[in-house]
């Protein structure tokens, strides 16, 4: 389902809704959504609401980032050890980086990449590096410091369109090419739990949420069908996170 035209005005419709602690949500292209929750357990709910598997690990800290973008191969990041999990649509282990073995140390970032590798960002260089699921670099960007005033602090990575985002809320969006090559910095200031879908960008202010289009620099708020203190919206669906738990609507 395309994204919303800029005249239009959703009509979302509730798909369902589950009471459970939630610390983020992640969403993929099936419509399926994944629940992180306080103790650190990944929850996966298929398109109707059917809780489908569990995974859980109790050995690298806490879960920091869920990238679903491909269902087959599901990354999860733990930032605090520095491993790098890969899930089958299953939530079964099909892989793992140590990236602390591999000494990159204090990773804060790393996402999947278009063609299923994995992009993170090494703070100790200054570079945006890519490797296989093995471990094996492919490819790295030249070092930011040559380029940049201040050292990034991104909090995620994401690839779409030919394009390559690191996200600092203090910089903003940090876009690179398929190569790791910088290109440009996008401000971002007054955005909150940004994201990244299908061309666009999806924000949060004062709790509303903004959809923004960089080529065009068009900003227009989606009325919300109730309160939510975060959420994602893509693929068709508004997925929210409740004070209770989370709510899913189509439109």
């Amino acid at each position: 389902m395309p994204l919303l035209a800029q005249e239009e005005a959703p009509d979302f419709q509730l798909f369902y809704r589950k009471e459970l602690a939630v610390r983020f949500l992640a969403a993929d292209p099936l419509g399926q959504v994944y629940v992180v929750t306080p103790q650190n357990e990944l929850l996966q709910f298929n398109s109707k609401g059917g809780l489908l598997y569990k995974y859980q690990n109790f050995r690298h800290g806490d879960l920091g980032w869920v990238d679903a973008g491909n269902p087959l191969q599901i990354l999860l990041f733990y930032p605090e050890f520095g491993q790098v999990i890969l899930l089958d649509r299953t939530l079964s282990e099909i892989g793992m980086l140590n990236l602390a073995e591999m000494a990159l140390w204090n990773v804060p970032a790393v996402g999947r990449s278009a063609d299923n590798q994995i992009w993170l960002y090494d703070p100790v260089q200054m570079v945006l590096r890519k490797l296989n699921t093995k471990g094996e670099y492919l490819t790295e960007g030249q070092p930011l410091s040559l380029l940049l005033a201040a050292p990034p602090a991104p909090v995620w990575i994401m690839e779409q369109k030919q394009e390559v985002y690191l996200y600092d809320p203090a910089l903003g969006v940090l876009v690179f090419d398929p190569f790791g090559q910088y290109l440009k910095t996008i401000p971002t200031e007054g955005m909150e739990n940004l994201r990244v879908w299908d061309g666009y960008w999806t924000f949060w202010r004062d709790g509303q949420l903004f959809l923004f289009q960089p080529v065009l620099q068009q900003t227009f708020s989606i009325p919300l069908p109730e309160p939510a203190a975060a959420g994602i919206f893509q693929a068709g669906r508004l997925v929210l996170q409740t004070e209770n738990g989370f709510a899913v609507y189509g439109y």
